[in-house]
């Protein structure tokens, strides 16, 4: 054979092999294995095609890992052996093993190695793993993934060195091509399925949101989730379907709430929220906040309603922002085109579907390459990596924008360089591929992640989602604080995890029951420690799928220690003001009784003779000044002022009162008083005080049966709104505090909670009458001011007491000294009581005195003497009568017709039942208030004082 018939021979042997090559090649890329399987489907196809076609004994895929620009590795994931046909893997060189081979690998697309012995790119792996392998001759194709290298398809040759044709070569950077486009496909298919899962996982969210959403398109409901069914008394949101607004919520007649809709869509923002009393088609009333703001629902504009349920509480335990749902779904894309582009001649071969692709009419070659088509800020990187492929002989891949006559598209370009007998190249081989589509998909799941987590972080508690192992996919910003944990770091860990065997075997029954579908919420304490946090509400509601598939679970947990607070304390000032009305009622009835008995046994000590019967009057007089003292004690229990307040400093009060607390409590406590410097004054009744100042102290003693510390301190206090959040009873302000702290036993928490209340003791029996704090909370009250008690047992207790600062010049107080009583001079007194008994009494006692009495059952029969023209200097009469007049009203009537008249009013109510007055004569009358029951020596100083006093005209006109 000649040297030219050898030339010949050996030109069509190649030609045949190319062409066998390419046979296989567009078998591999139709093949189901590659173009439906799995990346390691894929691979283990590739490299077991490669052994065959190559005449290899072994062939592998191996992935790259860097991790640093030093620790980079390579990892067998699929290693083909010919000779048993079977795969393996698991392989691992490192920088150690196969140096030079990772750096070669890093710069070249493909490596062509002939006699790998002595190659100096593999001088590592000649010390261990050539010699292991018998391996002596390499052919290595890197593939990429998003421009970068991803891993490398191995062709080894055992026994003799072997050189690698050009057309084995060029089947080798093809077969890594192909691996490209699978890794690639692999990434696209994971992103589908990820984004379909963010969407529905956010679909399932805005259903299970505990808060009403709707969207409406000229007020017909197109969307609506559970929770607005259920607060609009529907059973499911199918119930809504073809129903308007106005069906749901009849909050306007229809014409407004068009002119509503269109408003709030013209001004194109958040209506601020506005709440509505409403009838719900189920007959249940309930007030609903309504919020409004216009979005985009599948490319229509759209009103967005959020609405919730504040009848219960005016307090918002959650507002949330308006999250509109644009939700589009991936579809799986294969259209691939492939081109070949001539260096030499400058031309391009495009395959059919990528001339439809692209809108290319006509055949091949193309009049103009795909780079004219690129976008003008796109084309220059092309052009620079198409010229990098030529100039090192290596692959490329990009992505990049090109418009086309339907519109603008996104192409994701690998490109292949073909060596020539000169080792330059010749032709690059590519592939072109529409991701349009996955570019907005991977757009729109990172918007939809964005919302999801930016929703969740928003929410003002605690926010996780979970799958159904229980393991944290999600936890928001104020979950991980409360928790003390950092939530990325604690995502793939489960809630037994965070917070162990004991919390996690409270709510275990809970987890069971959401997993099985149901949403439901309820209350309990916190898992963690936060001592501002004492209540928590918990909601469950399940992550389902349109397919009714259950994927994981949402919890939502909301701090709602102050609303609890304010409900507490708010039933306990109910409480509290209803014992005052009790006990005022109580002391009233009790203070007539005690009034006929006084005046009747003082009239009998007058007459008794002998000193016998007068001994045993007054030791029933002595029985009724108890019984004075206790309705007196209930009085001020229940009262809400006092005649007697002046503005004063405590420390003066308290200095003075050193010695008899220390005479109260004995010689086994010690005592200690702290004196606030610049002391603030304040308004009180000084004995008031002192009262409760020898109460506290009592108290304070009896808790300390052998001994102990007693505190007794003043202070200015300024409480501001962070300072009083512990404490929803009290105000902002400037206030005197009085604290009074013993080292005592302590009260459980049963008894603090009723403390104040009257006849409440826990002393034995004779031992104290349990209105000891009743008075002092009354007169707390009084003036105006808080108590707040700390206490626990075996743990001493502070009772801390809030006077306001007076705001008051201060002024000189007036000692002011009791009148004696002076004899009658024959005036007349008409006396009014609806208790016989009690105006019997007090006509007895005056007329002992001296004056002429009449009585009067009611206030219609005093108007009748007094207008008949009978003589009356002075009323006497009670303030609560029955009928249409009480004490105030008749001295007005009175008066009027005979303005020469005086007017002394009695009670045995400390608020006169209701009764207040109403004018400044009212008030004067008020303030001089003789209280039941009243000894002989009270009811003549207080009418001689009132008949003396200088005569003044009273006004006659009714108030206004």
């Amino acid at each position: 054979m000649t040297e030219q018939s050898e030339k010949r021979h050996v030109a069509s042997a190649t030609s045949v092999m190319e062409a066998h090559f390419r046979s296989v090649l567009n078998l591999i890329a139709h093949d189901r294995r590659y173009t439906e399987g799995e990346f390691l489907d894929a691979a283990r196809f590739i490299a077991q095609t490669a052994a065959d076609v190559l005449g290899c004994e072994r062939t592998s895929v191996w992935e790259y890992h860097r991790d640093t620009a030093t620790d980079t590795r390579l990892i067998c994931i699929a290693q083909y052996n010919a000779t048993t046909e079977r795969f393996s893997a698991g392989t691992v060189l490192t920088r150690d093993d196969a140096g030079s081979y990772l750096k070669a690998l890093e710069t070249e697309s493909l490596l062509i190695v002939n006699n790998a012995r002595s190659d100096p790119r593999c001088k590592e792996l000649a010390v261990e793993y050539l010699p292991a392998t018998n391996v002596s001759s390499l052919l290595d194709a890197g593939y990429q993934f998003d421009t970068e290298l991803a891993g490398v398809l191995c062709c080894e040759h055992t026994g003799e060195p072997r050189n690698w044709s050009p057309a084995e070569q060029h089947f080798a950077a093809n077969m890594g091509s192909l691996l490209t486009i699978a890794a690639e496909r692999a990434f696209r298919r994971h992103t589908v399925i990820k984004l379909k899962e963010e969407e529905d996982r956010y679909r399932s969210l805005v259903s299970e949101l505990p808060l009403g959403i709707a969207i409406i398109v000229d007020l017909e409901l197109r969307f609506t989730n559970r929770s607005a069914a259920s607060l609009t008394g529907f059973e499911t949101t199918r119930e809504m379907q073809g129903l308007t607004l106005l069906d749901v919520l009849p909050i306007a007649p229809e014409d407004e709430l068009r002119q509503w809709e269109r408003s709030v869509m013209e001004k194109n923002r958040v209506q601020p929220p506005t709440e509505y009393r409403l009838t719900l088609r189920n007959g249940r009333q309930i007030t609903l906040e309504v919020t409004a703001s216009p979005v985009n629902w599948l490319g229509e504009p759209a009103l967005q309603i959020l609405f919730r349920d504040v009848t219960e509480s005016s307090y918002a335990q959650m507002r949330l922002r308006r999250s509109e749902r644009l939700l589009s779904q991936a579809q799986r894309i294969a259209r691939l085109g492939s081109w070949v582009w001539d260096i030499d001649n400058n031309s391009w071969e495009c395959s059919l579907e990528l001339r439809n692709l692209l809108g290319i009419h006509g055949g091949n070659p193309v009049d103009e390459p795909i780079l004219s088509m690129a976008h003008p800020e796109d084309a220059p990187r092309v052009k620079a990596a198409q010229q990098e492929a030529i100039r090192n002989r290596q692959s490329y891949q990009i992505t990049y924008r090109v418009r086309t006559k339907s519109g603008q598209l996104w192409l994701e370009e690998i490109g292949v360089p073909e060596l020539g007998p000169d080792q330059q190249v010749i032709r690059i081989h590519g592939t072109s591929r529409d991701i349009t589509r996955q570019k907005f998909a991977e757009q729109e799941a990172r918007a939809t992640e964005e919302r999801f987590s930016s929703l969740g972080n928003s929410f003002p508690g605690g926010f996780i989602y979970c799958d159904l192992s229980e393991r944290y996919l999600f936890i928001n910003q104020t979950y991980g604080r409360w928790f003390g944990i950092d939530p990325e770091a604690y995502l793939g860990k489960t809630i037994h995890d965070l917070v162990g065997d004991e919390y996690y075997n409270d709510i275990k029954e809970n987890l069971e029951t959401v997993r099985s579908g149901k949403s439901f919420s309820f209350e309990r304490e916190p898992y963690f420690s936060d001592e501002n946090i004492e209540r928590l509400q918990i909601t469950y509601a399940p992550d389902v799928t349109h397919d009714g598939e259950m994927r994981g679970f949402f919890a939502l947990l909301t701090d709602i220690t102050g609303q609890r607070r304010v409900e507490q304390a708010l039933r306990q000032a109910q409480k509290m003001e209803a014992m005052g009305q009790l006990t005022g009622g109580i002391a009233h009835d009790f203070n007539n009784i005690l009034a006929i008995l006084m005046g009747n046994l003082e009239l009998a000590r007058h007459s008794a003779e002998d000193a016998q019967t007068r001994e045993y009057i007054e030791a029933a007089l002595q029985g009724v000044d108890r019984g004075v003292s206790i309705t007196r004690k209930l009085l001020g229990f229940a009262r809400n002022n006092t005649p007697a307040e002046k503005q004063i400093r405590l420390n003066e009060i308290v200095d003075e009162m050193e010695s008899i607390i220390s005479q109260s409590v004995g010689g086994k406590i010690e005592i200690s008083i702290e004196t606030g410097p610049d002391l603030w004054t304040t308004i009180i009744d000084t004995g008031d005080f002192q009262d409760a100042m020898i109460n506290l102290c009592i108290n304070a003693r009896d808790a300390m049966p052998d001994g102990g510390k007693l505190l007794i301190k003043t202070e200015n206090k300024t409480l501001d709104e962070a300072s009083i959040g512990s404490n929803p009873n009290l105000v902002p302000g400037d206030y005197v505090l009085l604290s009074v702290t013993d080292t005592g036993t302590g009260m459980a928490l049963q008894v603090r909670d009723r403390l104040f209340e009257p006849f409440y003791t826990t002393k034995p029996e004779g031992k104290g009458t349990g209105l000891g704090m009743s008075m002092v909370f009354g007169f707390v009250n009084r003036s105006r001011g808080k108590i707040v008690v700390f206490s626990a047992e075996h743990e001493g207790t502070t009772i801390n007491i809030y006077l306001p600062r007076s705001t008051r010049e201060e002024t000189t107080a007036i000692n002011e000294q009791a009148e004696d009583a002076l004899p009658a001079r024959r005036e007349s007194v008409l006396i009014v009581d609806d208790e016989k008994m009690v105006a019997d009494v007090a006509a007895g006692i005056l007329s002992e005195l001296g004056y002429e009495t009449e009585v009067a059952p009611n206030s219609e029969e005093a108007l009748r003497r007094v207008s008949e023209g009978r003589k009356v200097d002075l009323l006497l009469s009670d303030v609560v009568m029955p009928g249409d007049k009480n004490g105030f009203e008749l001295a007005r009537e009175v008066v009027s017709i005979r303005p020469s008249i005086r007017v002394l009013l009695t009670s045995g109510f400390s608020k006169f039942k209701g009764i207040e007055p109403v004018d400044e004569e009212s008030r004067a009358l008020a303030e001089n208030i003789l209280s039941k029951p009243y000894n002989r020596k009270e009811l003549s100083s207080s009418v001689r004082r009132v008949l003396d006093e200088p005569r003044q005209v009273v006004d006659s006109t009714p108030p206004s």
